[in-house]
């Protein structure tokens, strides 16, 4: 029998991104804490410790209660609030299963019991891989610089325990190809070919595998090979249809090139495959803004800060939100608060959001001129800086600010073309290393979208050609965005 007092002798226990704290009656996960009643947490250590073996009902009673006559309603309310405080601190980390007119059972876990019976060298190496596997999966999903060294790191000790593991072959396939966009300069041949060399070894075991697949399809940047980059993520999804790498990678495409509706439904089914990922938080909240759904959006975005306050993406999304739906204060109450900054954000991306929300508050001429004055002369240090820019711009009705540093960032031409690869000063954003134009497409930017200047800008950076291509129209002139 497992009595209350056994909870304290109990030692933690790991299960992938939940970890079990029988001694404090603790669930912990990526999106928080909670606590059991000793009772529930007795449910739960019995069914941890059964491995994924059916615990019958009996038994919880036996076990749990001491075989005192109690009703079913006990045991039901004991799965509920198991299942309850799973889903809030790690949705998707483990299941009660429950069999019919049997008992329970945990599924879809990893279980490293931390208590020394390993079970044996074979099942302890298997199980720490496991861990590693998805240690790996988390720092991806967080697509953060430092993240994706971690993930190589923990992905490659993982292959070295497990050479047949055709999952942790495609994950590093995919770290590494996060490090072609994001690592050095000096590093990004060398990613590229251990990048192919992972996804190699993981279709080898594996031919459907669709991380390897989504690996190979996005190692190029995007930026004037829609049509061709499309074809792949496509073809991505013919394979592994549920693979929600080419599912959020198809849907910035769509973004980038003005389908924004379609775009919105993918980034949608990415969020609802992986919650636990602020990058497709922060895609979905795109969508929703994008397609006229600003509250919604506002919900979803919030949502995902109070889960992951100092993402950068998640930050930048709110803030350019709140700047260019008409709530720069609040945009500056984000900028005042020093403790919810980006980690690392430099004092020069506050300056430049300082001068741009001071200008979007009064509307003054001086105000506007210094604020975008301000972001072109940094075009050449940071091109990434565009990208937020010609947003504001635009909304400041500063259309020739907003062509220029579009001229300068995507077409490479002007007085103000700076190196390909952002500078020291830039905030690190996803989807910004390698030029983009998601933002030529929000609702802020619709003046320029009316512009004499816009259709030619598309024709220039190839865009056009797409849509001809493609035998698509972006949804503005198709009348729906």
């Amino acid at each position: 029998m497992l009595k209350p007092a056994d909870l304290a002798s109990r030692a933690d226990m790991k299960l992938g991104l939940l970890t079990v704290s029988p001694s404090r009656r603790a669930v912990k996960g990526p999106a928080g804490e909670a606590h059991l009643e000793p009772r529930v947490m007795q449910v739960f250590v019995l069914l941890l410790e059964s491995g994924d073996r059916v615990v019958t009902r009996t038994e919880i009673f036996e076990q749990c209660w001491g075989g005192a006559m109690v009703g079913d309603d006990n045991i039901n309310r004991a799965i509920a609030a198991i299942r309850k405080v799973v889903d809030e601190v790690a949705p998707c980390a483990v299941e009660v299963e429950t069999i019919p007119r049997t008992g329970y059972r945990l599924v879809g876990a990893v279980f490293d019991k931390r208590n020394g019976d390993s079970g044996g060298p074979g099942e302890a190496s298997r199980s720490r891989a496991a861990e590693l596997v998805e240690q790996g999966r988390q720092a991806l999903r967080e697509e953060l610089p430092e993240g994706h060294q971690h993930a190589i790191t923990v992905l490659e000790e993982t292959v070295r325990l497990e050479p047949g593991n055709a999952e942790a072959w495609g994950l590093l396939a995919l770290a590494w190809r996060n490090a072609v966009e994001h690592g050095p300069p000096d590093r990004t041949s060398a990613a590229v070919s251990e990048c192919q060399a992972a996804a190699r070894s993981a279709l080898a075991l594996d031919p459907a595998n669709g991380d390897a697949h989504a690996a190979l399809a996005k190692l190029w940047p995007i930026f004037g090979d829609w049509l061709a980059a499309e074809q792949r993520l496509r073809a991505v999804l013919r394979i592994a249809p549920g693979n929600v790498v080419a599912i959020s990678a198809l849907g910035t495409l769509l973004q980038s090139v003005g389908r924004v509706r379609e775009s919105a439904r993918f980034s949608s089914l990415s969020a609802e495959l992986d919650p636990m990922s602020p990058i497709y938080q922060f895609r979905k909240t795109f969508g929703l803004w994008c397609t006229g759904r600003l509250e919604e959006a506002d919900r979803t975005i919030d949502r995902a800060l109070r889960l992951w306050p100092r993402h950068p993406a998640l930050w930048n999304t709110r803030a350019l939100m709140f700047a260019l739906t008409d709530r720069p204060h609040a945009a500056l109450a984000m900028i005042d608060d020093s403790e919810g900054l980006p980690r690392g954000m430099p004092e020069s991306a506050v300056a430049n959001w300082r001068s741009s929300l001071k200008a979007l508050a009064s509307g003054s001429r001086a105000d506007i001129e210094a604020a975008m004055t301000g972001a072109i002369d940094r075009l050449a240090r940071s091109p990434a800086v565009a990208v937020n820019s010609i947003c504001i711009a635009t909304k400041l009705g500063d259309l020739d600010a907003a062509f220029t540093m579009a001229d300068a960032y995507l077409l490479r031409r002007g007085p103000h073309v700076g190196v390909l690869r952002s500078g020291p000063d830039q905030l690190p954003l996803t989807d910004q290393r390698w030029q983009m134009t998601m933002m030529l497409f929000i609702p802020a930017t619709a003046p320029m979208r009316c512009d004499s200047r816009f259709m030619p800008l598309c024709e220039d950076m190839g865009m056009a050609d797409y849509w001809r291509a493609s035998r698509t129209q972006p949804d503005f002139l198709a009348g729906s965005a």
